[in-house]
């Protein structure tokens, strides 16, 4: 009788490399969920979930309960919960390593530093997502009651691209406030007056200057994705999403947008220079 095959075996160094990913990946998250991120994190996604709660039994409801939750989404998703969970994760990825001195442990590990901060932002991605999907998911639920429980499946169906397109926007923000991170001294300041004053208040201003907003084409894309849904359910989005941008200029913008700032951040951490004594100042 043959002996059995074996299967091949990775190399060392890329089992040590693969391994050394998986490390970052899990070390993150725990590193999140032990920190202070997580509780402000989830305040701010619990917001929007109260305020949805505190309107459920009180709003009268006619085709008024898609228009609120076309609200509480715009307000609630795209316009605060999606960039400030971005905010408080992302410019922590690298700063916070740099306050704890802990940054040089980082790049001694066995995998391309570009890759240390890809994982940690794929990382915080999923830690956001799954938080926004849980609170988008709880909001839509209470204000189920007024949608009637036979129309609660038929609207479920574009609450899906919704919840998508405030995830999209929430990859696009942490990307920008990880870059904050790592050349900003304060990233927080600088942070919060983007999110809160241009993404927030600019935002919601009338005329050609909410085009220079980031939130404005990832209202639009929220606003095409729910174009092909039924028309009843266009209603989550009446009043919240008027002259959404053209397609093409909101994939160019959102993409460009996401690309450069993830792929400067890969790059300004391969090519800085860390001490590796953590004592040294």
């Amino acid at each position: 009788m043959s002996a059995p095959e074996r299967k091949p075996k990775l190399p060392v160094r890329r089992r040590t490399s693969v391994y050394a990913v998986g490390t970052l990946f899990r070390l993150t998250i725990r590193q999140i969920l032990r920190t202070r991120w997580a509780l402000l994190s989830a305040a701010v996604l619990l917001l929007p979930v109260v305020f949805s709660f505190y309107w459920s039994p009180t709003e009268p409801m006619v085709d008024d309960q898609l228009i609120l939750w076309g609200q509480v989404f715009v307000i609630g998703y795209l316009q605060f919960a999606a960039p400030f969970v971005a905010l408080v994760v992302g410019t922590q990825l690298i700063a916070a390593e740099t306050e704890e001195r802990t940054l040089s442990y980082l790049v001694t590990r066995p995998v391309p530093r570009w890759l240390v901060v890809l994982m940690k932002y794929v990382a915080a991605a999923t830690f956001c997502a799954v938080g926004l999907t849980v609170s988008m998911a709880l909001s839509y639920f209470a204000l189920a009651p007024h949608f009637g429980m036979a129309a609660l499946t038929e609207h479920l169906n574009p609450v899906v691209p919704l919840i998508g397109a405030a995830v999209v926007g929430m990859l696009i923000y942490l990307s920008i406030f990880l870059f904050l991170g790592m050349v900003a001294r304060r990233p927080v300041v600088y942070a919060f007056i983007f999110a809160a004053v241009w993404e927030f208040f600019v935002g919601l201003l009338p005329g050609v200057i909410r085009y220079l907003t980031l939130v404005h084409y990832v209202r639009s894309l929220a606003s095409h994705l729910i174009a092909a849904a039924p028309e009843t359910s266009q209603f989550m989005l009446h009043g919240a999403m008027t002259d959404p941008a053209p397609l093409e200029a909101v994939v160019v913008v959102l993409a460009t947008v996401w690309i450069a700032l993830l792929a400067f951040s890969l790059w300004r951490f391969s090519t800085t220079e860390f001490h590796t004594n953590p004592d040294r100042k």
